[in-house]
Parts: structure tokens; C-alpha cells; sequence
């Protein structure tokens, strides 16, 4: 009509809430037939209403069963996140459950709720997956080793390395031995550390394996003043004629054999290396 401004919009349907609509639609009809694999949604469709239902709570919050993996973002806009997390967790699944486990341990973590986390971990782990359950662990360490002011923390986080580090997953061992070894090594177990560190190259795929070991001869150089076990890693990797890691090796050699064996002109020495590559 002359003199009415432009009618009010109507009401908008999300793309989101259109699929979130069509899913629960397909659901109904799914659910009481064989399993099922639907395309795009990475989820497999299981014959009973527990096990289908968690499986519908972790691909409607973000979590992607084929990645093994949370998608944060979407997780934390979710109001109901944590409840449908726990719904499958609830379900027992031997898959789905352990996966929500950890998403939820991650969303608590992000949200400051470091016991509740804890124990979403933990849960986690003691189902023994074996990709989610060294992730768990591996995510646990990490997130007490940075709580210092909680009781036992740390020594928490050391045993949650070491379950990472001895379930040989093919990732997760070498990273959470490395880590191992730096816990341990802050503790004052230099023996244990060495161990650790050289446990965590020998799993590592070759083309970490060379920069661990690198990392490990500074290391043992720098802060254990033990220049002739660098030295000999070192060698090592130059007599291995590794296309990527010997040039790198032999500069650190370089600096090594200028100290002279003095670990403090050695640690000298590194200092002046970062300077210059800062500048």
C-alpha cells in the first residue's frame, strides 16, 4: 500500500537446521532396518535405537567418525553438545562411545571444567580403542601437564604417556614418548628422559625420525652437557647420508666440535645461532 515500507522478511530456514531436519527424517525410516551406510555424513547406521541414536547425536554435533576427530567450533555453538555427547557415551557402542567420550573430555577442557575433562579422558582410555584411546591419553598429558597447580597432575600426565606411548599407534606413540621424555626429564629422570626421546625416534615414520634425533643431540648437548652422546647421534645421521637431515646434522656438529667440549660455550653457541637466524 502507498505509503507502507517494504513488507517484513520471512522467517529464514538455515541450511544447517534444513539438514539437521532431513537427517532426523531419514532416521525415522532407518531405524529399524539393516545397517546402513549413508554418503556424506560419515556415520554408519546400526541396527538399535542406542546405538543409532548415538551415532545421530555425534554426527549432529560435529564429531566425524571416519576422522576420529571433533569439530570444535560447531561443538561449542551447540547448547546441547554435552548432552548429546553424554547420550552416547550412555549407548555404550564400542565405537561411538569411546569417540563421544573424548569430544566431550575436549569440550569441557575448552570450557575450563579440567576434572570434568579429566574424567571424560579417562573414560576414554579405559575403553581401549585403539586410535581413540592413544588420542585420549596423548590429549590428557598435554592438558596436565599444563595444570601445576593440581595435585597430581603431573604424575598423572607422565602415566597417561606412557599409556599413549606404549599402545605403538603408529602417531600417537612416538608424540607422546617424546613428550615422555621431556616430563620425565623436568623431573630430574635424565636415565628415564634418554630413554624416552630415543623410544620416541625409534617409532617415529623416517621422515620425523631424522629431526627427533637432531632435536635429541642439542638436547642431550644443551641441557644434559653430555656432548659426546650428541656427538655420536650426530654422526650417526651425516653416516646414514640422509638427503634431508645430514647438512643439518653436520652444522650442528659444527657447533658441537667448536665448543670443544665446554657445554656452556656449546650452549653459547646455539644462543648466538637463534640470534642470528631472528635478526
Amino acid at each position: 500500500e502507498p505509503g507502507r515500507g517494504p513488507a517484513a522478511p520471512g522467517p529464514k530456514i538455515s541450511r544447517t537446521s534444513i539438514f539437521t531436519l532431513t537427517y532426523l527424517l531419514l532416521a525415522c525410516a532407518l531405524v529399524a532396518h539393516r545397517a546402513t551406510f549413508i554418503p556424506g555424513l560419515h556415520i554408519a547406521v546400526v541396527i538399535g535405537g542406542a546405538s543409532f541414536l548415538a551415532g545421530c547425536a555425534l554426527t549432529l554435533y560435529g564429531w566425524n567418525s571416519t576422522a576420529l576427530r571433533l569439530r570444535p567450533r560447531r561443538a561449542r555453538r551447540s547448547r546441547s553438545a554435552r548432552a548429546a555427547y553424554q547420550q552416547a557415551i550412555d549407548s555404550g557402542h564400542p565405537d561411538y562411545a569411546p569417540q563421544a567420550a573424548a569430544a566431550l573430555a575436549e569440550l569441557l577442557a575448552d570450557r575450563g571444567d579440567i576434572d570434568g575433562a579429566r574424567s571424560a579422558y579417562q573414560q576414554a582410555i579405559s575403553s581401549g580403542h585403539p586410535d581413540v584411546a592413544p588420542k585420549a591419553a596423548d590429549d590428557l598429558g598435554l592438558m596436565l601437564g599444563a595444570q601445576h597447580d593440581q595435585p597430581d597432575a603431573e604424575e598423572d600426565a607422565v602415566k597417561a604417556f606412557q599409556y599413549a606411548a606404549d599402545s605403538d599407534h603408529p602417531f600417537y606413540a612416538p608424540k607422546a614418548a617424546w613428550m615422555l621424555g621431556i616430563m620425565l626429564a623436568a623431573r630430574g629422570d635424565l636415565t628415564g628422559a634418554r630413554a624416552a626421546f630415543q623410544r620416541a625416534i625409534d617409532t617415529s615414520p623416517p621422515d620425523q625420525a631424522g629431526k627427533r634425533a637432531i632435536d635429541l643431540a642439542v638436547m642431550l648437548a644443551g641441557d644434559f652437557a653430555d656432548l659426546a652422546g650428541a656427538q655420536s647421534i650426530l654422526e650417526g645421521i651425516i653416516d646414514s647420508g640422509n638427503p634431508v637431515y645430514a647438512e643439518q646434522a653436520r652444522a650442528e656438529l659444527d657447533l658441537l666440535l667448536a665448543a670443544d667440549g665446554d657445554a656452556d660455550a656449546y650452549r653459547r653457541h646455539i644462543d648466538d645461532k637463534w640470534w642470528a637466524e631472528a635478526d
